[in-house]
């Protein structure tokens, strides 16, 4: 709704276009399809015999130097000699951010630690939200 998709972390970043309206509905669909979008992953890599990698946005976005260097461990890479992980974009969550997520828990009576919810939307009908930790 912004149009702001990231900030680097030593740039002032764009102003938004316009304060977003919070949409239950929207969101509770963009939930739904990125728990199909991890699904198909998992599908898919399953059927390929491929042994991946999970990374939770949330650790990502609260310690992203660990969190690749996690990765870079499960492949079995190291950094070439001087080089380090830098971190070049910052998180956009601010307050609007955690106001609507505590406003869409509440809405939907998900805890803020459950990963598997229904998320009801306002219009009556479900969307059933699984945990990319679910196998």
């Amino acid at each position: 709704q912004t149009g702001v998709w990231f900030e680097e972390v030593d740039a002032p970043g764009d102003a938004p276009a316009a304060r977003p309206d919070f949409d239950r509905n929207a969101i509770s669909d963009l939930i739904q399809t990125i728990e199909e979008h991890n699904q198909a992953w998992r599908d898919w890599f399953d059927a390929n015999g491929i042994d991946a990698y999970d990374v939770r946005y949330e650790d990502l976005a609260a310690d992203p130097v660990a969190t690749t260097q996690r990765v870079l461990d499960f492949l079995e890479l190291r950094l070439p000699a001087g080089r380090t992980i830098e971190v070049r974009h910052r998180r956009l969550a601010d307050e609007l951010s955690t106001e609507w997520m505590s406003t869409y828990r509440r809405a939907t009576g998900t805890a803020a630690d459950d990963e598997r919810t229904i998320s009801p939307r306002a219009d009556g009908q479900s969307n059933t939200k699984v945990s990319p930790n679910d196998n």
